[in-house]
């Protein structure tokens, strides 16, 4: 199932990006996947200091980002999930090949958002992180006719997952939990915030980027009732 043709692997201060294989029918990682997990690495201090218990990624994909996170983050549970089963095996097969045997390992399921915990993590997560379908598409360009294409088409202002996930993220987050969101200009990231705020979550941006013909963001998003704030 899983070629050997590798993307190159890139060095950081504190985080890499792991090596993964094309797989067909799986989103490869490009420039969003590189954006969150430097928007990670420049919070790196502050996710250690949260000493975070449990990570959930939504959407892992190959799984690039869950298995960065893994290798810098000690005594933590990993998990991700996909809607796209493939993606899911492949995710699993990242984190096996990347991390060291006695690494905590990445536990991968097949599911929508976080459905397959059955509530079981509300106000669990440390740290949530997600990088969704963003591309603004039109109704049927969204069908989930293709696997492929679950991975980028996002609705018509390329929000349909977001707006799912953001009260399913004021659920899930423990008091002191972080979620880290990827978000495209033209899905207008300040109504993005306005709507996490109608929930109970504050959102500050951590890095943004010009890739090609798209402008990207990463914003993080928390309690803003929690009283135990990171320095």
């Amino acid at each position: 199932m899983f070629l050997t043709t590798e993307e190159p692997r890139v060095e950081f201060d504190s985080m890499e990006t792991p090596r993964t294989s094309a797989v067909e029918s799986v989103y490869d990682p490009a420039e969003d996947s590189f954006l969150l997990i430097d928007a990670l690495e420049i919070d790196l201090d502050r996710i250690r200091e949260l000493k975070p218990s449990i990570c959930l990624e939504i959407g892992c994909g190959s799984g690039v980002v869950i298995s960065a996170l893994a290798k810098c983050v000690e005594n933590c549970t990993f998990l991700a999930t996909d809607v796209n089963p493939i993606a899911a095996e492949a995710a699993k097969f990242t984190a096996q090949r990347h991390l060291p045997e006695q690494k905590t390992c990445v536990q991968t399921a097949v599911a929508d958002l976080d459905s397959c915990f059955l509530g079981r993590l509300d106000s669990k997560v440390d740290l949530l992180v997600c990088n969704p379908p963003y591309v603004p598409t039109t109704e049927t360009e969204a069908l989930p006719d293709d696997a492929t294409k679950l991975a980028w088409a996002g609705g018509p202002q390329g929000t349909d997952l977001v707006k799912r996930l953001l009260p399913r993220a004021s659920e899930l987050l423990s008091h002191r939990g972080c979620f880290y969101l990827l978000l495209l200009k033209e899905n207008n990231p300040s109504d993005v915030c306005s709507e996490a705020r109608r929930l109970g979550l504050e959102g500050r941006k951590v890095i943004e980027r010009r890739c090609r013909n798209e402008h990207l963001f990463v914003y993080c998003f928390s309690r803003s009732d929690k009283t135990v704030k990171l320095a």
